[in-house]
């Protein structure tokens, strides 16, 4: 028996629905009858003068499915007709909670669907792993079924791996609804995978990398190998060690060339040494780290490594790291008076606050960055027709 879950309005409850957002993006969207290959992220898009429409020869009512992966909770539907002459006119929401293709929830029902307007449905929270928009009657002027939609959004507390599950699905995302919850330590040790560490090329880089292998087989009781293919590293499936500069080991040139690592032949320079934690960085993902001890000389290897060693915990972790020893690092008092006027009202003078924190790892960068964001939401509020320079966007 198909259960009718009761359909409440935004004004009995807006505190519920003002923290939803739209899920969409974060499932895995099919149609019945199929629609033309490419079309579909159209209706996730923002812009409702483009979705889809179904193939030619389909005719009769059509659907579209949204399958999370997995149970969430969702209250709200919300779609857009932009055909005059495929259009339903009278549609039904429903619910499968097991994922089993049964549908035993009615969400919602509506036979008031306007063109050219947003068609809109709320209810209580009910948990649910697909969400079914279907069409009951309608019109097909043509040899396509109905109806063409512009746009679907589906409503429900949003989760901080919704970003990447729709990135995973090829899913346009135009908002970040959950911001990353922080993990601030890197267990080194993941689902009983010691790390690996890749070395770099030369006598130092390998010298330091076996120091480092030595001293954390030791710390672990596990093995860990020392290899210098990345291919074989293991990324986004361990955490991973990377020992050198861009000039001398090819994953700090990966991660250099993305903006993550700034290790070269000057920098830290003589003696100096960096310890780097790169969060689940792009193209890997996995939720793995890989931690960059930098060094432009044997003395700052060395050093980097006995530094790291003496970081790990009793849970056999590193905390977050962004450590830098390195004796062209600016003073104080230079980085307190570069810091008097404030930022310039420009992406770049954000993007530059945001490269010297990662360079010289002090806070008053990461101060001034905030600052100079703050800068640019003020001027788009504004202006939001403000033009981006070309120096802004490279």
């Amino acid at each position: 028996m198909r259960t009718i879950a009761l359909i409440v309005l935004a004004l009995a409850c807006p505190l519920a629905w003002a923290e939803d957002a739209n899920i969409a993006p974060a499932a895995d969207i099919t149609c019945t009858p199929e629609v033309a290959e490419g079309r579909i992220p159209g209706i996730l898009d923002g812009r409702v003068d483009t979705g889809f429409a179904f193939e030619v020869g389909t005719g009769g009512e059509g659907s579209v499915t949204f399958d999370f992966g997995a149970a969430r909770e969702v209250t709200g539907l919300r779609f857009y007709q932009s055909s005059e002459v495929y259009y339903s006119t009278r549609h039904v929401v429903e619910g499968d909670a097991e994922g089993d293709g049964e549908y035993e929830l009615t969400l919602a029902e509506g036979a008031d669907a306007p063109i050219g307007e947003w068609i809109e449905h709320r209810w209580e929270s009910v948990t649910v792993r697909v969400v079914r928009l279907r069409s009951v009657e309608g019109v097909s002027e043509g040899r396509r079924a109905h109806p063409c939609l512009g746009e679907v959004e589906v409503y429900g507390p949003a989760l901080a791996g919704d970003a990447a599950r729709a990135a995973e699905l090829g899913n346009p995302v135009s908002t970040i609804s959950a911001p990353r919850v922080l993990r601030r330590a890197t267990p080194l040790v993941v689902d009983g995978r010691a790390p690996t560490i890749v070395a770099g090329a030369g006598g130092a880089c390998r010298a330091a990398a076996q120091a480092l292998a030595d001293g954390l087989s030791a710390a672990l009781g596990a093995d860990v190998a020392v290899i210098e293919a990345v291919a074989d590293a293991g990324l986004g499936r361990r955490t991973v060690l990377a020992v050198g500069t861009c000039v001398t080991n090819p994953l700090i040139a990966r991660l250099f060339h993305n903006w993550y690592a700034f290790e070269d032949s000057l920098y830290p320079g003589p003696g100096g040494y960096t310890l780097r934690t790169v969060t689940d960085p792009y193209p890997w993902r996995g939720d793995m780290d890989v931690i960059v001890i930098g060094g432009s000389d044997e003395g700052g290897l060395s050093a980097g490594v006995r530094r790291l060693l003496s970081r790990v915990d009793d849970d056999l972790r590193l905390p977050w790291l962004l450590e830098v020893a390195s004796d062209t690092r600016p003073a104080a008092e230079d980085i307190r008076a570069a810091m008097a006027d404030a930022p310039a009202p420009t992406f770049r003078a954000f993007l530059d606050a945001v490269r010297d924190r990662q360079r010289w790892g002090d806070e008053a960068y990461a101060r001034r960055a905030m600052q100079a964001l703050d800068i640019m939401v003020q001027t788009y509020e504004a202006d939001p027709a403000r033009d981006i320079p070309w120096n802004e966007e490279t």
